[in-house]
């Protein structure tokens, strides 16, 4: 049975903290310092990639997933790890696809690399399901867009790095991908469409993901199938769709060869980690644009 992790985690942006109260602001850093240079990942066995980074003075990891709007820890890991960390009550009103009781804790300082992301809010909820899907690599919890995005970046899959820079990084090889509009959003929603068909669809860049999952509604040849999934919530056998033909997918200008992808319906389509190894991304979150790099030295990988 195929094993599909699916991190995506979307929160809207009215909060309580405590006795504090507010919106976003209480979960973007306060005080950044980028210092630019290559960040060295780690490829997880699921195909997921993780950071090694420095948590409140403590060494942690955690998955960088472009799907994540918030930097997300996980309870036990801190009840376990970090017994001294306050984890406050928090309300919500919104969307959410969290199936849990919201909790928070402050972050004093995040060390990525050299880069520092300090002052801010971190979601606590429980993530065992998740942490299990990792297959034995302990992690903290997910480092979302809400310090991601604090300054352009770039990100590749097959090579396991991060960057971040001060400017947008030019390069003439960059295919700008088509954004959905999303006001104040962070993940990035992309306009999408099969070659040879009429209907266009959306579909979420996502890290946190490592297999890509369509729009059954756009793939008319496809057979019933179970994949085990695991997310925030929940680790169980799914029931999906996948496709019985090789279908390119658009996304403006770039165009990518998906060979029997999972489908499903009534869910976000995601692009995950096995579609992103083919070319690195560069995103300006404060103008919400994204770029893909493909690379040059390696075909279109296929499913």
């Amino acid at each position: 049975m195929k094993r599909c992790l699916v991190a995506l985690l979307a929160l809207g942006v009215a909060f309580t903290v405590s006795a504090q109260s507010g919106g976003e602001e209480l979960f973007l850093p306060k005080k950044t310092k980028i210092v630019q240079g290559p960040i060295q990942l780690s490829r997880n066995v699921t195909g997921v990639l993780t950071a090694k980074v420095m948590l409140n003075g403590k060494p942690v990891k955690l998955m960088v997933d472009t799907g994540a709007t918030h930097t997300t820890l996980d309870k036990n890991y801190l009840q376990k790890h970090f017994p001294n960390l306050r984890i406050l009550p928090m309300k919500f009103s919104g969307e959410t696809n969290i199936q849990a009781a919201l909790s928070c804790a402050k972050v004093d300082s995040l060390k990525v690399g050299k880069s520092e992301f300090n002052d801010f809010y971190a979601i606590v909820i429980p993530m065992e399901h998740f942490v299990e899907s990792l297959e034995g690599e302990e992690v903290a919890g997910i480092l979302g867009m809400n310090v991601l995005a604090q300054k352009p970046f770039r990100f590749s899959v097959r090579d396991t790095r991060l960057a971040w820079f001060n400017e947008t990084p030019e390069n003439s090889r960059s295919i700008e991908l088509p954004v959905a509009p999303a006001e104040g959003s962070r993940i990035f929603t992309l306009n999408a469409q099969l070659e040879g068909a009429s209907t266009p669809f959306t579909i979420i860049l996502d890290s946190g993901a490592n297999n890509s999952i369509l729009d059954a509604n756009v793939w008319a040849n496809a057979k019933s199938v179970s994949a085990r999934t695991a997310d925030v919530n929940v680790d169980k056998a799914r029931d999906f769709k996948q496709g019985t033909d090789s279908r390119t997918l658009i996304l403006g200008e770039l165009k990518i060869p998906m060979n029997q992808p999972l489908l499903r319906s009534n869910q976000p389509a995601l692009l995950g980690t096995d579609v992103m190894r083919n070319f690195d991304i560069i995103v300006d979150g404060a103008v919400h644009r994204v770029w893909a790099l493909p690379h040059l030295d390696k075909a279109p990988a296929k499913r």
